[in-house]
C-alpha cells in the first residue's frame, strides 16, 4: 500500500471524543495563563470540546512545523476523523498525520487541545507495532531475522 509509504507520523492521543462541527477556523487552545503550572491540574480542569476540530490543510501557527495539504486519502481521513467524534473507535483525544515533514492533517476532540500535552501512556508500543508489521510486510524482515533482532536485544537489555 502507497499510501503508508506516505505517511510519516500518525499521532493518536487517549481521550474522549467528541461530535464534529464544520466552520473552525482555528484548532483549539487553551489559555495556559488561567490554569497552575501542574500538568494533573491543567488536565482535569480543562474542559471537553462541545464539538470535534478536524482540518486536512492545517494552518501555519510559526511554530516551526511545516504544514502543507494532504495529497491523498482527504476523504477517507475526514471519514475516520469522523467516525472517532462520533465514538466509533477507541477514544482519542487528537489525530495528527505528517507527510513529506509537513503536518497535513489535525484533529482534536474532547480534552485535546493545540497547546495541551498530549499523555501517551504506553501507546509507543503500538507505534514500534505498527512499524515492525509493516517493514515485515514490505520485506525488510521476516520472521526469522525478527526473532534474532529481540534475541540480541533481549540479552543486551538483561
Amino acid at each position: 500500500m502507497m499510501i503508508f509509504k506516505k505517511l510519516i507520523t500518525i499521532g493518536l492521543m487517549y481521550g474522549i471524543s467528541a461530535t464534529v462541527g464544520a466552520g473552525d477556523l482555528q484548532a483549539p487552545e487553551i489559555n495556559m495563563a488561567d490554569y497552575r503550572s501542574d500538568l494533573l491540574s491543567l488536565e482535569r480542569s480543562t474542559p471537553k470540546l462541545k464539538k470535534a476540530f478536524i482540518d486536512t490543510a492545517p494552518a501555519d501557527r510559526k511554530d516551526g512545523i511545516p504544514v502543507g495539504e494532504i495529497e491523498t486519502i482527504k476523504e477517507s481521513l475526514q471519514k475516520l476523523a469522523q467516525e472517532i467524534a462520533d465514538n466509533q473507535h477507541t477514544p482519542y483525544d487528537s489525530l495528527l498525520i505528517a507527510q513529506n515533514n509537513k503536518l497535513v492533517f489535525e484533529s482534536y476532540y474532547s480534552l485535546g487541545r493545540v497547546n495541551l500535552p498530549h499523555p501517551q501512556a504506553s501507546a509507543t508500543k503500538a507505534y514500534t507495532a505498527l512499524a515492525i508489521g509493516r517493514a515485515i510486510q514490505l520485506g525488510y524482515f521476516n520472521h526469522g531475522r525478527l526473532r534474532q533482532a529481540c534475541y540480541f536485544l533481549s540479552k543486551r537489555a538483561g
